[in-house]
């Protein structure tokens, strides 16, 4: 590696695009975030996408040594994403590898976002020093990775450590998530679906003080609105809302730990903005209900340091 060389690392989430300029040692020479409509035309977004980088390389002395991309659901390293149902108009089947390599002439690699935000905690944030951790990136859905005795979970079918969100939790909901199932755990612990049972509970008729919010339009009742709004000013209806959605990520941090057997569990995603208000509930519900050895030790479940832009370190870390 040359002094001046870098890498463009891209994480394409739901709703943002995240890219940035990184040394191979993770410092930021250049970062951007904007947000897109997730159902224009895919060709449309990636163009502005490259655009954007073009402008940034085109002042450089030298073009990226390689570019990385932190993509959703599942994703073949040398293509894209190759099964998405939903999410993300266009994005499945769409060969985003091969039109980033034309344009820029470097090695391009994808992979799932939930295991990028591994990568990035493995070689920048809290799993530098452990070989035994579990990411959950908790936002629209839920996202995972997991490190495994120091090797970062895969398999042939492209999904081993991706799939913490696809597990069954709850069999008595309506809520169907994007796998076909009903009860998954992004459908129980994702911020969408607290947002979705405090909507649910307000067109009951249940009394809050986001009652008039909701009846101006439902969209306004978001996660945020839900926490600044309702859970902060003591409003008993979103409170008790949310101690269950709390109580149900506890149980999906326990079928992780009885799962893969983590050193430490790390959170990261825009619910976490939140921890304050969790961490400390989440973390007792879990040490009383994890069959472990020995007894009654804890594992430790802790705030991402570098989740701002996981996705885009992870991403190239995939050159590491």
């Amino acid at each position: 590696m040359q002094q001046n060389d870098y890498f463009i690392g891209i994480d394409w989430g739901g709703t943002r695009i995240k890219w940035g300029a990184v040394t191979t040692d993770g410092e930021f020479l250049y970062k951007d975030t904007y947000d897109y409509s997730r159902f224009s035309d895919i060709d449309t977004n990636l163009s502005i996408l490259l655009d954007s980088i073009s402008e940034y390389v085109n002042k450089q002395t030298t073009g990226p040594v390689g570019i990385g991309l932190s993509l959703t659901s599942v994703v073949e390293p040398d293509f894209g994403v190759v099964y998405l149902p939903g999410k993300v108009s266009g994005l499945a089947g769409f060969p985003m590898v091969e039109k980033i390599k034309d344009k820029f002439n470097c090695q391009v690699k994808a992979d799932n976002d939930g295991r990028c935000a591994m990568l990035s905690e493995r070689h920048f944030g809290l799993a530098k020093n452990i070989d035994w951790a579990v990411t959950l990136t908790i936002g629209t859905g839920i996202g995972s990775g997991v490190l495994l005795d120091g090797q970062i979970l895969r398999n042939p079918h492209l999904q081993f450590g991706t799939q913490l969100g696809h597990l069954m939790m709850l069999g008595n909901t309506d809520q169907q998530c994007l796998t076909g199932f009903k009860g998954t755990g992004e459908m129980a612990c994702s911020s969408t679906s607290l947002v979705l049972d405090v909507r649910a509970g307000l067109e009951r008729g249940n009394i809050s003080t986001l009652s008039q919010i909701y009846a101006d339009s439902s969209k306004n009742i978001t996660f945020k609105k839900i926490i600044e709004d309702g859970v902060k000013q003591g409003d008993e209806f979103c409170t008790d809302a949310f101690n269950k959605w709390v109580a149900r990520l506890s149980y999906l941090i326990v079928n992780a730990i009885h799962a893969y057997g983590p050193e430490c569990v790390i959170l990261s995603g825009g619910a976490t903005l939140a921890h304050e208000l969790f961490l400390e509930t989440v973390q007792q519900q879990v040490d009383n209900n994890i069959f472990i050895y020995p007894p009654k030790e804890s594992i430790p479940i802790r705030i991402s340091n570098v989740q701002e832009h996981s996705g885009v370190l992870g991403a190239i870390c995939l050159f590491r």
